[in-house]
């Protein structure tokens, strides 16, 4: 619930309590009532809190909106995050297929199955105020189900910005858990078409998207979008760097740079090509302090 709506039913609720003296109340109900109506604001505003809202566009709806010359990174009130190429004249490229950002605490089952643990809302807090373009790092705090609790920081810079993120508390879960900051890609959104004149042109058009990577070790390697393989078992090791060159984001190229005791993996998808769909994933290794460590990500 926003802050102004939270406003106007505070001014409902004082009118419907400066009304008791008409209506003849003893001053003991009049403080029960007082009592009771605080208590209900209380209770509303804890079951609908959640970071509060840039107040217009383009960032209404998210609590942290940064644009630069070649893209806009926002983060929406309840967590998901979203990161869009941008044109010459500053309009998004395709506003309807981002790069979906997010953060996640996934835990590691007894038989080896990792499961993602759904973001509580309510429970995300930031000492800072809804900003946008902010000079100084941003920090959001919250937990997942099970009540595993998480903080992040998205520290801003020309070009580009940084995400950097831990576990605080493990809560009720006793499994092995770990943050992690997700980047989901589908910038062809079904592909070609259904005629073969669209296919064609489609597979024109792919011609020269590709991934560039730098593996943890060093090693240079290239996936162009129309080959079909799995690159979470070619590159299973970990990349340092990951840049991303796509017809589909006209001329802008997202990389993707993690520190040295962190690393990008491809989520497992199976054998497919990259232009339908890919999703990155950077984890902090498990003896590495998460405070030193970072992701960036810049446009150029």
């Amino acid at each position: 619930m926003g802050k102004g709506n939270l406003s106007r039913k505070n001014r409902g609720l004082a009118f419907s309590l400066a009304e008791t003296d008409a209506l003849g109340f003893s001053p003991l109900m009049q403080k029960t009532v007082s009592y009771i109506a605080a208590a209900s604001i209380l209770l509303i505003a804890a079951a609908h809190a959640e970071l509060p809202t840039l107040p217009k566009k383009p960032w209404l709806g998210y609590f942290l909106g940064i644009a630069d010359r070649s893209f806009q990174f926002g983060i929406e009130t309840k967590g998901p995050a979203i990161l869009l190429p941008l044109k010459r004249k500053g309009e998004p490229v395709n506003i309807h297929n981002p790069i979906k950002i997010r953060f996640e605490v996934l835990e590691t089952m007894p038989d080896g199955k990792v499961v993602s643990k759904q973001i509580k809302p309510e429970s995300l807090a930031s000492t800072s105020p809804a900003v946008e373009d902010p000079e100084q790092p941003i920090i959001i705090t919250g937990k997942v189900t099970g009540d595993a609790a998480f903080s992040v920081a998205i520290t801003p810079d020309r070009g580009s910005f940084s995400i950097t993120g831990k576990i605080t508390d493990k809560g009720t879960l006793s499994n092995p858990i770990s943050f992690v900051v997700s980047a989901a890609f589908n910038p062809y959104d079904g592909g070609g078409g259904a005629t073969d004149e669209k296919q064609e042109a489609f597979e024109k058009k792919i011609k020269r998207d590709e991934v560039k990577i730098i593996l943890v070790a060093g090693k240079k390697e290239k996936l162009e979008f129309a080959e079909k393989k799995n690159p979470a078992i070619l590159f299973k090791e970990g990349m340092s760097s990951v840049e991303i060159e796509s017809a589909s984001y006209e001329g802008v190229t997202f990389e993707f740079t993690a520190t040295d005791q962190s690393k990008i993996v491809f989520e497992d998808k199976g054998e497919q090509a990259l232009w339908d769909a890919f999703t990155l994933v950077w984890t902090v290794n498990a003896d590495a302090d998460p405070d030193t460590q970072k992701l960036t990500i810049a446009g150029k």
